[in-house]
């Protein structure tokens, strides 16, 4: 079974995404497209990256605690 810290030493793809709020302010979002549900918010690309890596710890604890199904990512070479 596989770590918290195994599962963030793997190299999910990161995507991140200008967005516009309501009133015009811009800010970044940054997710994984196998990691459904999580993402990270910041005024720039690099806040929302580190927001995600945050986010992503927290997920991965949570699934392995509940021994949920952890997505490798799409161009892990078992």
């Amino acid at each position: 079974m596989r770590t918290v810290e195994d599962h963030m030493n793997l190299n999910y793809e990161v995507v991140v995404a200008e967005e516009k709020d309501f009133d015009g302010t811009v800010y970044y979002v940054a997710f994984h497209e196998e990691l459904f549900g999580i993402e990270g918010l910041g005024d720039t690309k690099e806040e929302a990256i580190r927001d995600l890596k945050k986010s992503k710890e927290i997920w991965f604890r949570n699934m392995i605690e509940n021994d949920d199904y952890v997505p490798l990512p799409k161009n892990f070479d078992r």
